[in-house]
């Protein structure tokens, strides 16, 4: 018992001595998105905080291209030695919306025909396999969505002093 008892704590010790020496150059996140999108704008506020408390540069590698894969795969692929850091998650949602003067008996019939079509199995599986999920929302589920999204990056934004320009 005594043998591993000694042996986690050596174990223990390398591992924390391993540790505070990370990190000993900077950090890369990979951004799947062109730079000035809302993921670069998440990564670099995360970078900014993430490099005051590692002490150590973060760097913001943005590799757009082919919807975001481009980049997920660089960040798949790479060495599992934490100097390279793609995960975070970042939603991002995408809505169909009609003119403002639309007739709701419209608007009622393609929000829904597009969920029927969304919620189908090999509709499910096309967006399932590109690794995003399918949320067919109501018009009035999209607005309170909407609502809470705007407090939020409202919050968000005035907290760390973003301005639109």
């Amino acid at each position: 018992m005594k043998r591993a008892s000694a042996f986690v704590v050596l174990a223990f010790t390398a591992a924390c001595a391993f540790a505070a020496e990370y990190p000993t150059k900077p950090v890369r996140i990979i951004s799947p998105f062109p730079p000035g999108g809302s993921v670069d704008l998440v990564a670099r506020l995360v970078g900014a905080e993430l490099s005051k408390l590692l002490g150590q540069q973060i760097v913001i590698d943005n590799r757009s291209g082919a919807s975001g894969m481009i980049g997920t795969e660089l960040a798949k692929n790479a060495a599992p030695d934490g100097y390279t850091l793609p995960g975070y998650e970042f939603t991002t949602w995408q809505i169909l919306a009609a003119p403002k003067a639309t007739p709701g008996t419209i608007i009622a019939t393609l929000n829904e025909k597009v969920r029927a079509m969304m919620k189908t199995p090999d509709s499910l599986k096309r967006w399932q396999d590109r690794g995003l999920d399918v949320i067919a929302s109501t018009p009035e589920e999209m607005a309170a969505h909407l609502t809470r999204e705007i407090k939020k990056w409202g919050a968000v934004f005035k907290e760390q002093g973003i301005k639109s320009e």
